[in-house]
């Protein structure tokens, strides 16, 4: 189980950036219906989260699913808020 806390940023909100990220798929290949299946799980726990929850609990597998999309992101703009968000998906509270 993995922690992963939301970082209070100026350019985005985290949550709904990693909302964002888990709904879309990959542009180049999209999901298959195993990370359909994945993705949901995770769109799920945010979802039942509070509106104000500043964490999110995810299953070791569920946070390799995370990771990957986060990893596999190709942002437009560069800016410190982008380093914190990968930061905090990238190294959860166990």
């Amino acid at each position: 189980m993995k922690t992963v806390k939301f970082p209070v940023l100026s350019i985005f909100n985290a949550r709904d950036q990693l909302r964002t990220i888990i709904a879309d798929g990959p542009k180049s290949t999209g999901y298959s219906i195993s990370e359909v299946r994945a993705a949901v799980k995770v769109l799920d726990k945010l979802d039942e989260a509070p509106a104000d929850a500043t964490a999110i609990e995810l299953e070791d597998a569920e946070h390799a699913f995370v990771l990957a999309r986060v990893k596999d992101v190709s942002w437009t703009i560069a800016h410190a808020d982008i380093i914190a968000f990968t930061e905090a998906i990238e190294n959860p509270a166990s």
